[in-house]
C-alpha cells in the first residue's frame, strides 16, 4: 500500500470532509428556541463558516480529475502534473489499477462510474460553484465571512448520500490491500454541548431573575 502515494491524502480528505459535514448537520438540525439561540451565537457562526470551508474544500479535492486525463499542449506530458490533485479519488483508483493490473480492472471501472455519478449530481455542482464563486475567492469580493452563502439542510442531507458513494469507492480501493478505512463516524459532542448549554442557560436566567426579584445583588456574568 505504501507504493500508492496518495492513499493517505485521500483518506485524510475523506475524514475531514465527513467530520465537517457531520458538524454542519448538528448546526442545521431542527432545535428548540433556546438551542437555536446558541447556534446563532457569534462563536458558532464562525464555526459554521469554518466547517463549510473545510467540507467544500475537502469534498471537491476528492472529486478532482485524475491529472492523467488532463488536456495538455503537445509539448507537455501528464507526468509533469502527477504531483497535483493528490487527494483525487480518481487518481487513487488509477494508480491502484496501474499497480495491480487486471485484478483491479473491474473495480476501477466501477469507481469511475460512481465518481461520475457524484460529479453529475446537483449537490456536487452546487458545492463546486460555491467553492469557485465564494469560498475560493472571498478575498476578491470583500464579503463579510459571516454573510457567506450557507449550505442548507437539504444540501447537507444530499451530501451525506454523496459521501456514502465516496465510501464505496474508497472501500473498493482499500479492500485490495486487506483493510477498511472508517471515516464516517458521527461524533455527537457538539450536538450534546448545544443541548446541555441551552439547558444551563435557561436555568441560569430563571434563577437570576428570581434572585433579583428577591433583592439579591448580582454581579455581571463573565
Amino acid at each position: 500500500m505504501e507504493k500508492i502515494e496518495n492513499f493517505s491524502y485521500v483518506q485524510m480528505s475523506c475524514r475531514l470532509a465527513f467530520t465537517a459535514l457531520a458538524e454542519l448537520g448538528h448546526l442545521t438540525k431542527e432545535r428548540s428556541r433556546d438551542q437555536v439561540q446558541i447556534v446563532k451565537s457569534y462563536t458558532f457562526q464562525y464555526y459554521r463558516v469554518s466547517m463549510q470551508y473545510m467540507f467544500i474544500m475537502e469534498f471537491t479535492k476528492l472529486l478532482e480529475a485524475d491529472t492523467k486525463d488532463r488536456r495538455l499542449r503537445k509539448t507537455e506530458t501528464w507526468e509533469n502534473y502527477e504531483s497535483q490533485n493528490i487527494s483525487s479519488l480518481q487518481k487513487l483508483s488509477r494508480r491502484i489499477n496501474d499497480f495491480l493490473g487486471l485484478a483491479f480492472a473491474s473495480k476501477h471501472d466501477e469507481n469511475k462510474k460512481v465518481i461520475g455519478e457524484i460529479r453529475d449530481s446537483g449537490v456536487y455542482k452546487y458545492i463546486r460553484a460555491l467553492r469557485n464563486r465564494e469560498f475560493g475567492h472571498t478575498d476578491a469580493k470583500g464579503k463579510d465571512p459571516l454573510n457567506i452563502t450557507s449550505i442548507t439542510r437539504d444540501h447537507i442531507e444530499e451530501a451525506f448520500k454523496m459521501m456514502e458513494k465516496v465510501k464505496c469507492v474508497l472501500d473498493n480501493c482499500t479492500s485490495e490491500f486487506g483493510y477498511e478505512f472508517f471515516f464516517d463516524y458521527q461524533d455527537t459532542r457538539t450536538d450534546n454541548f448545544i443541548a446541555s448549554h441551552a439547558l444551563y442557560q435557561s436555568y441560569y436566567d430563571k434563577h437570576l431573575h428570581q434572585a433579583i426579584n428577591e433583592g439579591f445583588h448580582i454581579k455581571s456574568k463573565i
